[in-house]
Protein backbone atom coordinates (compact mmCIF):
# COMPACT_ATOMS: atom_id res chain seq x y z
CA UNK A 1 0.00 0.00 0.00
CA UNK A 2 1.28 3.53 -0.89
CA UNK A 3 1.71 5.93 1.91
CA UNK A 4 0.13 9.68 0.65
CA UNK A 5 3.12 12.22 0.65
CA UNK A 6 0.83 14.22 3.55
CA UNK A 7 0.54 10.93 5.55
CA UNK A 8 4.11 10.38 5.32
CA UNK A 9 5.03 13.81 6.26
CA UNK A 10 2.65 13.35 9.18
CA UNK A 11 3.67 10.05 10.54
CA UNK A 12 7.39 11.03 10.42
CA UNK A 13 6.52 14.28 12.45
CA UNK A 14 4.79 12.08 14.89
CA UNK A 15 7.78 9.48 15.51
CA UNK A 16 10.20 12.85 15.72
CA UNK A 17 8.16 14.35 18.49
CA UNK A 18 7.96 10.44 20.58
CA UNK A 19 11.73 10.65 20.23
CA UNK A 20 12.04 14.14 21.41
CA UNK A 21 9.41 13.57 24.61
CA UNK A 22 11.29 10.53 25.12
CA UNK A 23 14.47 12.35 25.52
CA UNK A 24 13.18 15.04 27.29
CA UNK A 25 12.27 12.31 29.80
CA UNK A 26 15.24 11.48 30.04
CA UNK A 27 17.22 14.70 31.10
CA UNK A 28 14.62 15.97 33.38
CA UNK A 29 15.48 16.85 36.82
CA UNK A 30 19.25 16.29 35.92
CA UNK A 31 21.85 19.19 37.12
CA UNK A 32 24.20 19.87 34.88
CA UNK A 33 27.32 17.53 36.05
CA UNK A 34 30.18 19.55 37.86
CA UNK A 35 33.81 18.69 37.31
CA UNK A 36 33.68 19.42 41.75
CA UNK A 37 31.13 18.48 44.77
CA UNK A 38 30.29 19.62 48.26
CA UNK A 39 29.05 17.92 50.88
CA UNK A 40 28.70 17.44 54.53
CA UNK A 41 31.13 14.84 55.88
CA UNK A 42 27.98 13.56 58.27
CA UNK A 43 24.33 13.73 58.10
CA UNK A 44 23.77 14.41 62.27
CA UNK A 45 25.52 15.30 65.55
CA UNK A 46 24.31 15.51 69.14
CA UNK A 47 26.34 17.15 71.75
CA UNK A 48 25.29 18.07 75.31
CA UNK A 49 25.37 22.37 75.72
CA UNK A 50 27.93 22.30 78.10
CA UNK A 51 30.41 20.38 75.84
CA UNK A 52 32.47 22.80 74.48
CA UNK A 53 33.83 23.60 71.00
CA UNK A 54 32.80 21.25 68.31
CA UNK A 55 34.47 20.89 64.19
CA UNK A 56 32.45 20.50 61.57
CA UNK A 57 33.70 19.53 58.31
CA UNK A 58 32.85 19.75 54.58
CA UNK A 59 34.88 18.26 51.97
CA UNK A 60 35.45 18.34 48.08
CA UNK A 61 35.53 15.76 45.51
CA UNK A 62 38.93 17.31 43.92
CA UNK A 63 40.51 20.26 45.24
CA UNK A 64 39.25 23.16 44.62
CA UNK A 65 39.81 24.48 40.66
CA UNK A 66 39.21 28.32 42.13
CA UNK A 67 39.31 30.79 44.79
CA UNK A 68 35.74 31.40 46.07
CA UNK A 69 33.33 30.76 49.22
CA UNK A 70 30.92 28.09 50.48
CA UNK A 71 27.97 29.59 52.13
CA UNK A 72 25.85 27.35 54.14
CA UNK A 73 21.97 28.62 55.63
CA UNK A 74 21.78 28.29 59.36
CA UNK A 75 17.95 27.35 60.47
CA UNK A 76 17.58 27.22 64.12
CA UNK A 77 14.66 27.94 66.67
CA UNK A 78 16.59 30.75 68.37
CA UNK A 79 20.42 31.37 67.21
CA UNK A 80 21.08 32.31 70.71
CA UNK A 81 21.83 28.58 71.63
CA UNK A 82 24.84 28.61 69.56
CA UNK A 83 28.07 30.22 67.92
CA UNK A 84 30.39 29.74 64.99
CA UNK A 85 33.85 30.46 63.31
CA UNK A 86 33.08 32.00 61.12
CA UNK A 87 30.30 33.97 63.09
CA UNK A 88 26.88 33.32 61.94
CA UNK A 89 25.20 36.25 60.24
CA UNK A 90 21.84 36.99 58.98
CA UNK A 91 21.58 33.14 59.14
CA UNK A 92 24.36 32.49 56.72
CA UNK A 93 27.81 31.07 57.63
CA UNK A 94 30.50 31.84 54.54
CA UNK A 95 33.56 29.64 54.61
CA UNK A 96 36.42 30.62 52.64
CA UNK A 97 37.49 28.48 49.70
CA UNK A 98 41.10 28.71 48.63
CA UNK A 99 42.12 26.75 45.23
CA UNK A 100 43.97 23.42 45.86
CA UNK A 101 42.40 22.32 48.82
CA UNK A 102 39.67 20.03 49.16
CA UNK A 103 39.04 19.73 53.22
CA UNK A 104 36.98 23.14 54.85
CA UNK A 105 35.65 23.45 58.37
CA UNK A 106 33.60 25.75 60.40
CA UNK A 107 33.37 25.44 64.30
CA UNK A 108 30.23 25.65 66.43
CA UNK A 109 29.94 26.33 70.37
CA UNK A 110 26.77 25.29 72.11
CA UNK A 111 25.97 28.45 74.38
CA UNK A 112 25.52 26.89 77.81
CA UNK A 113 22.80 29.23 79.30
CA UNK A 114 22.20 26.84 82.71
CA UNK A 115 18.75 27.36 81.62
CA UNK A 116 16.31 24.05 81.59
CA UNK A 117 14.79 24.83 78.23
CA UNK A 118 15.27 21.41 76.58
CA UNK A 119 16.46 20.10 73.12
CA UNK A 120 18.25 22.83 70.35
CA UNK A 121 18.10 21.67 66.90
CA UNK A 122 19.89 23.40 64.62
CA UNK A 123 20.00 22.65 60.49
CA UNK A 124 22.94 23.52 58.57
CA UNK A 125 22.27 23.75 54.08
CA UNK A 126 24.62 23.93 51.73
CA UNK A 127 23.64 27.62 50.31
CA UNK A 128 25.68 29.15 46.65
CA UNK A 129 29.22 27.49 46.04
CA UNK A 130 32.10 28.47 44.28
CA UNK A 131 32.07 27.98 40.61
CA UNK A 132 32.35 24.75 38.63
CA UNK A 133 31.46 23.45 42.81
CA UNK A 134 28.03 21.32 43.04
CA UNK A 135 26.42 19.97 45.39
CA UNK A 136 26.74 16.33 46.85
CA UNK A 137 24.67 13.74 48.12
CA UNK A 138 24.83 14.84 52.01
CA UNK A 139 23.16 18.43 51.86
CA UNK A 140 22.02 19.02 54.87
CA UNK A 141 23.39 18.40 58.41
CA UNK A 142 20.90 18.49 61.58
CA UNK A 143 23.02 19.74 64.56
CA UNK A 144 21.08 18.66 68.28
CA UNK A 145 22.31 20.68 71.04
CA UNK A 146 21.09 18.72 74.39
CA UNK A 147 19.90 20.46 77.41
CA UNK A 148 22.79 19.52 80.39
CA UNK A 149 19.92 20.54 83.02
CA UNK A 150 17.44 18.70 84.81
CA UNK A 151 14.30 19.01 87.02
CA UNK A 152 15.67 18.46 90.76
CA UNK A 153 14.18 16.64 93.31
CA UNK A 154 11.51 18.65 95.77
CA UNK A 155 11.15 17.34 99.04
CA UNK A 156 9.95 18.34 102.40
CA UNK A 157 12.71 18.91 104.94
CA UNK A 158 11.17 17.26 108.04
CA UNK A 159 8.51 14.58 108.37
CA UNK A 160 6.63 16.19 110.86
CA UNK A 161 5.89 19.81 113.19
CA UNK A 162 3.55 21.19 115.42
CA UNK A 163 1.91 24.74 117.01
CA UNK A 164 0.59 25.65 119.58
CA UNK A 165 -3.09 26.92 118.93
CA UNK A 166 -2.34 30.40 120.37
CA UNK A 167 0.62 30.94 119.22
CA UNK A 168 -0.13 33.66 117.11
CA UNK A 169 2.93 33.86 114.62
CA UNK A 170 1.90 30.77 113.55
CA UNK A 171 4.88 28.41 112.52
CA UNK A 172 6.70 27.83 108.62
CA UNK A 173 8.00 24.29 106.91
CA UNK A 174 10.19 24.21 104.05
CA UNK A 175 10.46 21.99 101.17
CA UNK A 176 13.90 21.92 100.01
CA UNK A 177 15.75 20.98 96.65
CA UNK A 178 18.32 19.25 95.88
CA UNK A 179 19.95 21.86 94.06
CA UNK A 180 19.06 25.58 92.80
CA UNK A 181 15.76 25.00 90.60
CA UNK A 182 17.45 25.34 87.21
CA UNK A 183 13.69 26.96 85.52
CA UNK A 184 10.80 28.32 87.40
CA UNK A 185 8.01 26.16 88.57
CA UNK A 186 5.15 24.82 90.18
CA UNK A 187 4.72 22.95 93.30
CA UNK A 188 1.55 20.98 94.13
CA UNK A 189 0.36 20.63 97.48
CA UNK A 190 -2.60 18.64 98.34
CA UNK A 191 -4.09 18.49 102.24
CA UNK A 192 -6.28 16.33 104.27
CA UNK A 193 -7.70 17.49 107.76
CA UNK A 194 -11.13 16.82 109.51
CA UNK A 195 -10.17 20.89 110.87
CA UNK A 196 -12.22 23.38 108.72
CA UNK A 197 -9.59 25.29 106.51
CA UNK A 198 -10.45 29.50 107.37
CA UNK A 199 -12.38 28.46 110.52
CA UNK A 200 -9.51 26.53 112.86
CA UNK A 201 -6.43 27.66 110.18
CA UNK A 202 -4.88 29.34 107.29
CA UNK A 203 -2.10 28.92 104.74
CA UNK A 204 -0.20 31.36 103.06
CA UNK A 205 -0.20 30.98 100.07
CA UNK A 206 -3.84 30.18 100.28
CA UNK A 207 -5.58 27.29 99.64
CA UNK A 208 -7.84 26.75 96.73
CA UNK A 209 -10.06 23.34 97.22
CA UNK A 210 -8.04 21.83 99.73
CA UNK A 211 -4.55 22.73 97.54
CA UNK A 212 -1.76 24.87 98.01
CA UNK A 213 0.31 26.14 94.61
CA UNK A 214 3.81 27.40 94.91
CA UNK A 215 5.02 29.11 92.42
CA UNK A 216 8.91 28.98 92.22
CA UNK A 217 11.38 31.29 90.24
CA UNK A 218 14.76 29.65 89.00
CA UNK A 219 17.62 29.76 91.15
CA UNK A 220 15.47 28.95 94.67
CA UNK A 221 16.78 26.55 97.03
CA UNK A 222 12.95 25.92 98.79
CA UNK A 223 9.59 27.07 98.89
CA UNK A 224 8.10 27.85 102.28
CA UNK A 225 4.42 27.38 103.75
CA UNK A 226 2.81 29.52 106.99
CA UNK A 227 0.01 27.80 108.54
CA UNK A 228 -1.68 30.51 111.25
CA UNK A 229 -3.86 28.75 113.79
CA UNK A 230 -7.02 29.92 114.74
CA UNK A 231 -7.51 30.59 118.58
CA UNK A 232 -11.06 29.66 119.19
CA UNK A 233 -10.65 29.81 123.18
CA UNK A 234 -12.45 26.44 123.41
CA UNK A 235 -11.03 23.06 123.87
CA UNK A 236 -10.99 20.88 120.93
CA UNK A 237 -8.60 17.89 120.21
CA UNK A 238 -5.40 18.98 118.48
CA UNK A 239 -5.72 19.07 114.74
CA UNK A 240 -3.97 17.11 112.62
CA UNK A 241 -2.73 18.19 108.65
CA UNK A 242 -1.79 15.74 106.19
CA UNK A 243 0.58 16.93 103.45
CA UNK A 244 1.97 15.75 100.23
CA UNK A 245 3.20 16.59 97.13
CA UNK A 246 0.95 16.07 94.48
CA UNK A 247 2.92 17.21 91.32
CA UNK A 248 6.10 19.50 90.35
CA UNK A 249 6.47 21.15 87.36
CA UNK A 250 9.25 23.26 85.40
CA UNK A 251 12.50 22.89 86.81
CA UNK A 252 11.07 20.55 89.65
CA UNK A 253 10.35 16.93 90.28
CA UNK A 254 8.56 15.01 93.05
CA UNK A 255 11.55 13.19 95.21
CA UNK A 256 12.82 12.78 98.75
CA UNK A 257 9.85 13.40 101.47
CA UNK A 258 6.91 13.82 100.23
CA UNK A 259 4.46 13.95 102.82
CA UNK A 260 4.04 15.73 105.63
CA UNK A 261 2.15 15.72 109.37
CA UNK A 262 1.24 19.26 110.65
CA UNK A 263 -0.31 19.45 114.40
CA UNK A 264 -1.65 22.43 116.01
CA UNK A 265 -1.96 21.94 119.78
CA UNK A 266 -4.88 22.64 121.91
CA UNK A 267 -3.93 25.28 124.27
CA UNK A 268 -7.18 25.36 125.97
CA UNK A 269 -8.34 22.70 129.21
CA UNK A 270 -6.99 18.95 128.84
CA UNK A 271 -3.45 18.50 127.34
CA UNK A 272 -2.94 16.05 124.17
CA UNK A 273 -0.25 13.62 124.89
CA UNK A 274 1.82 11.97 121.73
CA UNK A 275 0.98 8.26 121.70
CA UNK A 276 4.96 7.66 122.09
CA UNK A 277 5.03 9.55 125.66
CA UNK A 278 2.35 7.33 127.07
CA UNK A 279 4.58 4.45 125.71
CA UNK A 280 7.43 5.45 127.06
CA UNK A 281 5.57 5.72 130.51
CA UNK A 282 5.57 1.87 130.92
CA UNK A 283 9.21 0.39 132.66
CA UNK A 284 7.97 -2.59 133.36
CA UNK A 285 4.96 -2.67 135.96
CA UNK A 286 1.45 -1.45 134.96
CA UNK A 287 0.84 2.15 135.58
CA UNK A 288 -2.27 3.83 136.04
CA UNK A 289 -3.09 6.91 133.82
CA UNK A 290 -4.69 10.03 135.31
CA UNK A 291 -5.51 12.84 133.36
CA UNK A 292 -4.51 11.34 130.31
CA UNK A 293 -5.64 12.33 126.67
CA UNK A 294 -4.38 11.08 123.34
CA UNK A 295 -5.73 12.17 120.02
CA UNK A 296 -5.47 9.40 116.62
CA UNK A 297 -6.93 7.43 113.86
CA UNK A 298 -8.72 4.01 114.33
CA UNK A 299 -6.31 1.61 112.10
CA UNK A 300 -7.98 -1.79 113.43
CA UNK A 301 -10.99 -3.35 111.69
CA UNK A 302 -11.85 -6.90 112.43
CA UNK A 303 -8.60 -8.64 112.90
CA UNK A 304 -8.90 -7.69 116.73
CA UNK A 305 -10.82 -8.85 119.54
CA UNK A 306 -13.69 -7.57 120.54
CA UNK A 307 -13.60 -4.23 122.49
CA UNK A 308 -9.74 -3.79 121.16
CA UNK A 309 -8.94 -1.37 119.26
CA UNK A 310 -5.52 0.12 117.48
CA UNK A 311 -5.01 4.08 117.77
CA UNK A 312 -2.18 5.86 115.82
CA UNK A 313 -0.77 9.44 115.79
CA UNK A 314 2.07 11.03 113.88
CA UNK A 315 4.54 9.12 116.57
CA UNK A 316 3.37 5.50 117.61
CA UNK A 317 0.22 3.28 118.05
CA UNK A 318 -1.34 2.09 120.74
CA UNK A 319 -4.38 -0.47 121.31
CA UNK A 320 -7.09 0.18 123.56
CA UNK A 321 -9.70 -1.73 125.47
CA UNK A 322 -12.67 0.27 125.15
CA UNK A 323 -16.56 -1.06 125.58
CA UNK A 324 -17.19 -3.85 122.97
CA UNK A 325 -19.89 -1.90 121.84
CA UNK A 326 -17.95 0.99 120.68
CA UNK A 327 -19.04 1.53 117.32
CA UNK A 328 -15.61 2.66 115.92
CA UNK A 329 -14.09 1.85 112.48
CA UNK A 330 -11.12 1.72 110.63
CA UNK A 331 -10.46 5.74 109.47
CA UNK A 332 -12.28 7.18 112.80
CA UNK A 333 -10.38 10.21 114.57
CA UNK A 334 -11.26 10.22 118.32
CA UNK A 335 -9.83 12.05 121.22
CA UNK A 336 -9.77 9.52 124.25
CA UNK A 337 -9.72 10.20 128.03
CA UNK A 338 -7.01 7.73 129.44
CA UNK A 339 -7.64 8.64 133.15
CA UNK A 340 -7.88 5.29 135.20
CA UNK A 341 -6.76 3.55 132.39
CA UNK A 342 -4.11 0.87 133.02
CA UNK A 343 -1.22 0.82 130.86
CA UNK A 344 0.40 -2.84 130.80
CA UNK A 345 1.27 -5.87 128.93
CA UNK A 346 -1.45 -8.22 127.51
CA UNK A 347 0.80 -11.50 126.32
CA UNK A 348 3.72 -9.58 125.29
CA UNK A 349 2.23 -6.49 123.70
CA UNK A 350 1.58 -3.01 125.40
CA UNK A 351 -1.90 -1.66 125.76
CA UNK A 352 -4.21 1.08 127.96
CA UNK A 353 -7.06 -1.51 129.68
CA UNK A 354 -10.44 0.01 130.65
CA UNK A 355 -10.79 3.09 128.78
CA UNK A 356 -14.03 4.16 129.00
CA UNK A 357 -14.44 7.66 127.79
CA UNK A 358 -13.69 9.05 123.98
CA UNK A 359 -14.94 10.98 121.75
CA UNK A 360 -15.69 10.27 117.30
CA UNK A 361 -14.05 13.99 116.13
CA UNK A 362 -14.58 13.03 112.29
CA UNK A 363 -13.00 10.37 109.63
CA UNK A 364 -9.29 11.20 108.38
CA UNK A 365 -6.46 8.79 106.44
CA UNK A 366 -3.56 7.25 108.49
CA UNK A 367 0.43 6.91 107.36
CA UNK A 368 1.37 3.38 106.72
CA UNK A 369 4.81 2.56 106.95
CA UNK A 370 6.15 1.17 103.67
CA UNK A 371 8.71 -1.47 104.43
CA UNK A 372 10.95 -4.30 102.88
CA UNK A 373 11.27 -6.58 105.41
CA UNK A 374 15.37 -6.24 106.02
CA UNK A 375 14.00 -2.46 107.30
CA UNK A 376 11.42 -4.14 109.49
CA UNK A 377 13.86 -7.37 110.88
CA UNK A 378 16.34 -4.47 111.28
CA UNK A 379 14.39 -2.23 113.79
CA UNK A 380 11.39 -3.37 114.89
CA UNK A 381 10.92 -1.51 118.30
CA UNK A 382 10.20 1.64 115.54
CA UNK A 383 6.92 0.81 114.20
CA UNK A 384 5.34 -1.45 116.90
CA UNK A 385 1.46 -1.23 116.91
CA UNK A 386 1.67 0.94 113.87
CA UNK A 387 0.85 0.08 110.49
CA UNK A 388 2.96 -1.28 108.12
CA UNK A 389 3.18 -2.58 104.59
CA UNK A 390 5.07 -5.18 103.55
CA UNK A 391 6.17 -5.28 99.28
CA UNK A 392 7.81 -8.10 97.42
CA UNK A 393 7.31 -10.80 99.35
CA UNK A 394 5.59 -14.13 99.33
CA UNK A 395 3.32 -16.26 101.04
CA UNK A 396 5.48 -20.22 102.07
CA UNK A 397 2.24 -22.00 101.99
CA UNK A 398 0.60 -20.75 99.24
CA UNK A 399 -0.49 -24.23 97.36
CA UNK A 400 -4.50 -23.40 96.76
CA UNK A 401 -5.74 -25.22 99.38
CA UNK A 402 -4.55 -23.32 102.45
CA UNK A 403 -6.82 -20.22 103.81
CA UNK A 404 -5.68 -17.40 105.94
CA UNK A 405 -6.88 -18.57 109.22
CA UNK A 406 -3.76 -18.78 111.36
CA UNK A 407 -0.22 -18.46 110.91
CA UNK A 408 1.18 -17.70 107.68
CA UNK A 409 4.64 -17.65 107.01
CA UNK A 410 5.43 -13.95 104.63
CA UNK A 411 9.22 -14.52 103.26
CA UNK A 412 11.28 -12.45 100.70
CA UNK A 413 13.78 -15.38 100.55
CA UNK A 414 15.80 -14.60 103.71
CA UNK A 415 13.74 -13.27 106.28
CA UNK A 416 10.31 -13.96 107.30
CA UNK A 417 7.47 -12.97 109.37
CA UNK A 418 4.12 -14.33 110.74
CA UNK A 419 0.64 -12.71 108.88
CA UNK A 420 -1.48 -13.72 111.87
CA UNK A 421 -5.34 -13.67 110.95
CA UNK A 422 -7.73 -14.56 113.66
CA UNK A 423 -10.97 -16.32 113.81
CA UNK A 424 -12.53 -13.20 114.52
CA UNK A 425 -11.02 -11.68 111.40
CA UNK A 426 -14.15 -11.65 108.70
CA UNK A 427 -11.82 -13.17 105.51
CA UNK A 428 -9.91 -16.03 107.37
CA UNK A 429 -11.57 -18.55 104.93
CA UNK A 430 -9.87 -16.64 102.31
CA UNK A 431 -7.11 -18.84 100.44
CA UNK A 432 -3.38 -17.90 100.68
CA UNK A 433 -2.75 -16.02 97.49
CA UNK A 434 0.44 -17.66 95.41
CA UNK A 435 2.77 -15.24 93.92
CA UNK A 436 4.79 -11.83 95.10
CA UNK A 437 2.23 -9.81 97.13
CA UNK A 438 1.85 -6.55 99.26
CA UNK A 439 0.34 -7.25 102.94
CA UNK A 440 -0.80 -4.19 105.13
CA UNK A 441 -1.45 -4.88 108.54
CA UNK A 442 -0.97 -3.64 112.47
CA UNK A 443 2.86 -4.89 113.37
CA UNK A 444 3.83 -6.22 116.77
CA UNK A 445 6.97 -7.46 117.91
CA UNK A 446 6.75 -10.09 121.08
CA UNK A 447 9.59 -11.56 122.53
CA UNK A 448 11.86 -11.28 119.21
CA UNK A 449 9.35 -12.62 117.03
CA UNK A 450 7.18 -10.56 114.50
CA UNK A 451 3.77 -10.70 113.36
CA UNK A 452 1.43 -8.65 111.01
CA UNK A 453 -2.14 -8.53 111.43
CA UNK A 454 -3.93 -7.54 107.90
CA UNK A 455 -6.94 -5.94 109.39
CA UNK A 456 -9.47 -6.65 105.79
CA UNK A 457 -9.11 -8.97 102.91
CA UNK A 458 -7.52 -5.30 100.81
CA UNK A 459 -4.89 -5.18 102.78
CA UNK A 460 -3.33 -8.19 100.85
CA UNK A 461 -2.26 -7.61 97.03
CA UNK A 462 -0.97 -9.41 94.81
CA UNK A 463 1.49 -7.20 92.92
CA UNK A 464 0.91 -5.81 89.03
CA UNK A 465 3.50 -6.45 86.74
CA UNK A 466 3.13 -4.24 83.48
CA UNK A 467 5.13 -5.83 80.44
CA UNK A 468 7.41 -3.20 79.10
CA UNK A 469 7.88 -2.88 75.37
CA UNK A 470 11.12 -2.25 73.25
Amino acid sequence: MKILPYTEHFFRGFVLLGLLVIASNCTDDKETPFPVSAQFTQLALSFAENEGEHIIDLRLSNPAVADGQIVLNASAYTTSCFVTEPATELGQIKIPVQKGRALFQFKISPVDNNVLDGCKVIKFSLGSLPPGVGKGDVREMIISVNDDEAPVDAGFEINTMSVRENEPSGAKFDITFAAPAPADGVLLLKFQSVSRYGVDYATEPAAVSDKIFLQVSKGATSATVGIYPVNDQSFKADRNISFQIQDATGGLKVGGKDSFWFTITEDDGHQISAISAIRSMFVQEPIILKDSYIEGIVTSMSNVSAGRVVIEDATGGLPLQLPANHNLTRGDLVLVNLDNGTLHLLQGVLEVGQVATFEKLGEEGFRVNKLTLEELVQSPSGVQSQTVQISGASFSQADGNITLLGDRALSDGTRSIIVRTSDFADFGDELVPNGLVNVTGIFVNVDGQNFLYPQDLKDIKKQQFMLKRD
